[in-house]
């Protein structure tokens, strides 16, 4: 089985001023389809940048990207537009929802940009049950609390059937209570398949995952397999 996710040294930097900053500085990485996979290190490690070239938001300076097979760093803004729509779905430590929108308004917009119609109102209710928001399908984000809006986040990053869920800091403005609901939410996923990438700071919600990468000044400096994982 081919990997979902591979990268051969691949460099990204920035300029700061003068200054060149290598946010990610020759990291060679493999993640298997249905793994979940935590990264963590200090802030300024690298780690929203690694996450950004995996998600096809941003392009390598150097080294290789493969998603699902396909090399991505050479591909046109319109191609990676397409895969991003289609095979990876986004969660942030903001929720992101619009607030002139429903919940289930919200939920459907990645289908609505991709132009898929079949089907949309169902594939919506279904997730928002999966959610456990099916009662709040018509309320506004102002009528949500924290931990409502991220889960509507994540119906809305499944909307479209990814292959890879990229999770940044998805339990950063949550309380310990919900932060857990998100969790479990991720392990249902997780076991029906779902290949995971998730950065934390949080050091237990990281041994959720299956392994865990740690990064600093750019570079992977360790990678340790969870063997005591939460069924």
């Amino acid at each position: 089985m081919s990997d979902m996710i591979e990268l051969s040294e691949v460099r990204k930097t920035y300029r700061r001023g003068s200054e060149t900053i290598a946010a990610v500085d020759g990291v060679s990485l493999s993640i298997a389809p249905g793994e979940f996979v935590a990264v963590v290190g200090p802030s300024g490690s690298g780690k929203t940048t690694l996450l950004n070239l995996i998600g096809c938001v941003d392009k390598p300076d150097g080294g290789r990207v493969r998603l699902d097979g396909q090399e991505t760093g050479t591909l046109s803004e319109r191609a990676l537009t397409k895969i991003r729509g289609e095979k990876i779905g986004f969660i942030f430590q903001q929720f992101f929802l619009l607030p002139t929108l429903t919940v289930q308004e919200n939920v459907q917009l990645p289908a609505v940009f991709a132009g898929r119609n079949n089907n949309r109102s169902d594939r919506t209710r279904d997730l928002l049950e999966r959610v456990g928001l099916g009662p709040r399908a018509k309320h506004l984000p102002s009528q949500l609390s924290g931990g409502e809006m991220q889960r509507v986040a994540i119906a809305r990053a499944l909307m479209n059937g990814p292959r890879v869920l990229i999770a940044d800091e998805p339990t950063g403005n949550l309380d310990s209570h919900n932060a857990e609901t998100v969790m479990e939410i991720f392990r249902k996923l997780n076991r029906e398949g779902l290949t995971i990438v998730m950065v934390t700071h949080n050091a237990e919600l990281a041994r959720e995952a299956g392994r865990i990468i740690s990064m600093k000044d750019g570079r992977v400096v360790a990678a340790e397999q969870v063997t005591a994982r939460r069924a």
